[in-house]
């Protein structure tokens, strides 16, 4: 009876020692599995460096333009006060010129030539205006933009760096 319990112990001692043969086998098919990732993922660390460095630049480019942008809205804001005012100016000149006599008629023709071009010029501004405020909306979706493809690079990076630790036996991140 002694020898059959002996017996059924090394086989069940057996039985353990197969199931750890089979767990080495699937080790070391993951390692390889792990060591051709590691291979495959190498180029993309350089790949990723270059796309940061890119988005770095398209965010520092879309900022100088928004900047550029913001100046000219600016500027087109204040040469619109300023056409507002001369269109008021030369309106006041075009009533008084209308209160002269038929003499004055040709100084009133100057007038209203005048006021025809301030506010040409004033229909011009407000167009450049609405040009100026779409490009800054263009510009701050392109400055969104960039901002979200640096945060994917820095992102994509990162994890890049955190399976090549794990698969050189560091800890993943």
């Amino acid at each position: 009876m002694q020898i059959r319990d002996e017996a059924a112990d090394i086989a069940e001692s057996g039985r353990g020692i197969n199931d750890y043969t089979d767990s080495i086998m699937q080790l070391n098919r993951t390692n390889k599995l792990a060591a051709s990732i590691l291979a495959s993922a190498q180029p993309l660390d350089a790949s990723l460096t270059d796309v940061e460095a890119v988005a770095g630049d398209i965010d520092d480019a879309v900022v100088g333009i928004q900047r550029h942008a913001e100046s000219i809205d600016s500027s087109a804001r204040s040469i619109n006060a300023s056409a507002a005012t001369i269109l008021g100016d030369v309106t006041d000149i075009n009533q008084q010129a209308n209160s002269i006599s038929t003499t004055a008629g040709g100084i009133n023709a100057d007038a209203a030539g005048i006021l025809r071009t301030a506010v040409a010029i004033q229909r011009g501004i407000r167009l450049i205006n609405d040009s100026a405020a779409r490009a800054a909306d263009v510009v701050g979706v392109i400055l969104a933009d960039a901002r979200n493809i640096n945060t994917h690079a820095v992102r994509t990076a990162h994890l890049a760096r955190c399976i090549d630790d794990g698969l050189n036996g560091g800890s993943p991140c």
